[in-house]
């Protein structure tokens, strides 16, 4: 997968003038916006994913 890094704010963190990612588009009920995440955000995003899936994998056959 290809990223494309910028300077900009963070949307998790505020942190704000770093290297942030395009991680789509958050939807609200007064609009929608392009969302940006540092890497230490997306690392979080990332690691609950993770335990998402393992969980779905570990989860009892219905």
């Amino acid at each position: 997968m290809h990223r494309v890094w910028q300077d900009g704010e963070c949307w998790l963190c505020d942190a704000d003038d770093r290297p942030v990612l395009w991680i789509g588009p958050v939807q609200t009920d007064t609009g929608t916006a392009p969302m940006f995440a540092c890497k230490p955000c997306i690392r979080r995003l990332e690691e609950r994913v993770r335990r998402y899936e393992a969980a779905i994998d570990n989860a009892p056959a219905r």
